[in-house]
């Protein structure tokens, strides 16, 4: 994933720039997720909504970051060809209330009604994992998995994992594979 606020994305050259970077390499680009950040509502709406079409006809996946703060919207979702929804961590609140609750699954079906994949951002106990598999949030992150890393430990927390399930040892907790 690389992050790009809608200022950015605005820019007439974006897409040029994006896909001069990605024909320098072999990839299946489904894999490489532009996060579009909603750190500024001074921008030029045309261009961007453009870009994100063209980079999502080049097999681009994209994702609308920070959902829930910000200068992010429903509108945003059809305008930016959103293939990702990251809810931002500070809607983890929403979790205790049951008006929250009731917010959260409205977003969460919209989102699902596009063909849109949920993320919650933050996750950091096993009772907010709960929740958001009872929500059916398809996807989470946070420091309950990983602090931020180095590549380099990436890379062998990533070798360690395969070998792992290679060998058909589940992660703790889990029941499946898909867990």
């Amino acid at each position: 994933s690389c992050n790009f606020d809608r200022l950015t994305i605005g820019n007439t050259d974006f897409c040029d720039r994006i896909l001069e970077i990605a024909s320098k390499y072999n990839f299946n680009r489904r894999h490489m997720i532009l996060e579009i950040t909603e750190e500024t509502f001074v921008y030029n709406r045309g261009n961007a909504c453009h870009n994100t079409k063209v980079l999502s006809e080049a097999g681009f996946s994209l994702a609308l970051d920070d959902f829930g703060s910000g200068y992010a919207s429903f509108r945003n979702l059809i305008e930016y060809h959103v293939t990702h929804l990251k809810l931002d961590r500070s809607m983890l609140a929403l979790f205790d209330t049951a008006d929250g609750v009731t917010l959260l699954q409205g977003i969460i079906t919209a989102a699902h009604s596009l063909g849109v994949t949920v993320l919650m951002e933050g996750v950091e106990t096993f009772e907010q994992l709960e929740r958001a598999r009872t929500l059916d949030i398809d996807l989470v992150q946070g420091f309950m998995f990983s602090r931020v890393v180095p590549q380099i430990e990436l890379d062998r927390v990533r070798k360690r994992l395969e070998q792992r399930l290679a060998n058909g040892i589940l992660p703790e907790g889990a029941t499946t594979f898909a867990d």
